[in-house]
């Protein structure tokens, strides 16, 4: 009888319950050949006695109705079609091979274990002799010429400069496309490895080492990088290592647990909560959990629930940075079910914060460092000041040849950007510098240095030549064809996923997509962004009673970055209050 031919048992059949706290399963995966069925043995190991040497699997889970047999104790059971695929790229055609998979050695369908797995699943990862991120197969043999390339240059990597013109860059493209590096949970898995491994064809080669490649053509010339189809994977950049040297990367040193949640929020995982629960094992999580009350993973809670916790746990931590961190869409804004003040991690839009880190270079509240926020029953409580209303919207569409198009969010017409500086309607600008120089920071969220100011005005111009007089007419010389190529990169990263208003006052500001003609422009105690907040209607107040705000989001607004709305309040031109956001 064929394997094919065999009734599956039911889930649990194959699982012996776990009885010590940090008890989990491996798997004896039996040697065979390509073409050989997959025949596995699971038994329980506990943390607490000499574990034996083990490898664990870091893959994507794919398509849950998408499966194939297996036989497990003995048994006909079924995995997913990637998972099989794993399995058989890691098998040794020799020996037995001992091995750890979240979706084969954890009964997925008891929530009570899976939970308590998930609280040990940092200490499986970070056990493990190797963790085999398993990328299947290339189409044109990419993987050798990766692997020669790290060979070649990633020890040396600091001291020598690769060449862009080699070849071998483009072979890395299609491996970082792949859906693996936009799953959420491999970061953890990957990360607290002792020793990573990509596994690619039939070759494998260090993830770390790999990581720090693309980190150099990033830093060293994104545009190649851009142009080659290598993306930019942010999250895996700057959060490649969570062992025991992660502190020493300079790059997240100044960097809390709200920043790693937050970057990670653009990567994918099935059930929504584990926007949280996949992150927990990071040693920021584990400090942060010994300061306050721990985040447990259960999958019991909802995912409002989840959320709801995780945020109030890090605004206790981080205090009014956390609502940077909470994008909204017109439906969530408009679903009163959950506080808008919530993060809804499964809602990710933009890049990056205009808080980016603890170091962003703004002081909106100026020399109100001081945070005064409570939380009464599901009210955020938060003190500052209301200094300005949004009057129009446009949002902005990139094209190819460095254009940006916007859209009047009031009348639906579209205008190329940089004719905004004249055409705008709010003729009293309420800045010093030219209105040109305004826009292009405001696109760069503010963040030019004093002498790079004429960069930004010459990019500016390039962009403008280049959309009314095509390429020929700008003479640009290799070194400013990668600075301006750079700086486009740079603003689309910034704007992507904003949209640009002009207040009430004149301001130019970056804010969220949903933000409405009419929102409060507002800055908090102790924020060092302003923020976006909009006023809950009476016919709201009928069904929901509490509250007088919604949080829309964090905003860039050009003007007020560093305390002058303190001036504004002396001047009588902004109202000190508390607000009630819901």
């Amino acid at each position: 009888m064929e394997l094919m031919d065999l009734d599956p048992v039911a889930n649990d059949a194959v699982y012996a319950p776990l009885v010590a706290s940090d008890a989990f399963r491996l798997m004896i995966l039996q040697p065979g050949q390509r073409q050989d069925p997959i025949i596995v043995h699971l038994r329980s190991v506990s943390a607490a006695t000499s574990l034996p040497q083990y490898d664990a699997i870091s893959y994507v889970w794919g398509n849950p109705e998408e499966t194939v047999p297996i036989l497990c104790n003995s048994l006909p059971k079924r995995i997913t079609v990637n998972l099989h695929a794993a399995l058989v790229q890691v098998r040794s055609p020799q020996v037995p091979r001992l091995l750890w998979a979240d979706a084969l050695c954890i009964n997925q369908k008891d929530k009570q274990e899976r939970g308590q797995q998930v609280t040990i699943m940092g200490a499986i990862y970070s056990r493990a002799r190797l963790v085999l991120a398993c990328m299947g197969y290339s189409l044109d043999g990419g993987a050798a010429r990766i692997a020669s390339f790290l060979a070649e240059y990633a020890r040396v990597m600091k001291a020598t400069r690769p060449p862009t013109h080699d070849p071998r860059w483009h072979s890395f493209a299609p491996l970082l496309q792949k859906d693996w590096f936009t799953r959420a949970w491999v970061l953890q898995e990957i990360g607290l490895a002792r020793n990573p491994r990509v596994v690619y064809d039939d070759v494998d080669f260090s993830y770390r080492d790999l990581m720090a490649a693309v980190k150099w053509l990033t830093f060293h010339d994104s545009g190649f990088a851009a142009r080659t189809g290598i993306p930019g994977l942010l999250i895996h950049l700057l959060w490649t290592d969570w062992s025991g040297n992660w502190a020493s990367d300079s790059s997240v040193q100044q960097c809390e647990l709200l920043d790693l949640l937050d970057h990670a929020a653009l990567l994918a995982c099935r059930d929504p909560r584990d926007h949280i629960y996949a992150f927990l094992g990071h040693p920021l999580a584990v400090q942060a959990g010994k300061t306050g009350r721990p985040i447990i993973p259960d999958y019991e809670k909802s995912v409002g629930q989840v959320y709801m916790e995780a945020t109030v746990f890090l605004l206790r931590q981080t205090g009014i940075r956390t609502l940077s961190s909470a994008e909204h869409t017109d439906a969530t804004l408009d679903d009163f079910a959950i506080p808008s003040w919530v993060v809804r991690w499964n809602v990710g839009l933009t890049l990056n914060n205009i808080h980016i880190h603890p170091a962003a270079p703004y002081r909106a509240c100026g020399s109100r460092l001081t945070p005064n926020l409570s939380l009464v029953g599901d009210i955020l409580q938060v003190h500052g000041l209301q200094f300005d209303t949004v009057k129009e919207i446009y949002q902005l569409e990139y094209r190819a040849g460095y254009q940006i198009i916007t859209t009047i969010q009031s009348t639906g017409q579209q205008e190329k950007i940089h004719d905004l500086v004249s055409h705008t309607p709010f003729i009293d600008m309420p800045y010093i510098e030219p209105r040109v120089l305004a826009l292009a920071e405001t696109l760069f969220a503010g963040r030019v240095a004093k002498k790079d100011e004429q960069d930004y005005v010459h990019a500016w111009n390039v962009f403008r030549v280049w959309n009314d007089e095509g390429m020929e007419k700008m003479h640009l010389t290799p070194a400013k064809r990668i600075m301006v190529d750079k700086l486009w990169h740079q603003m689309t990263s910034v704007c992507r996923g904003r949209a640009l208003i002009v207040t009430g006052k004149g301001h130019f500001g970056l804010a969220p997509k949903c933000s409405r003609v009419g929102d409060v422009c507002a800055v908090f105690d102790g924020g060092i962004v302003p923020f976006l907040l909009r006023p809950i209607q009476s016919a709201d107040m009928e069904t929901q009673p509490r509250g007088d705000h919604r949080h829309v989001g964090e905003a860039y607004i050009h003007g007020v970055m560093q305390g002058e709305a303190l001036n504004m309040l002396e001047r009588g031109e902004a109202v000190e209050r508390v607000l009630n956001i819901f």
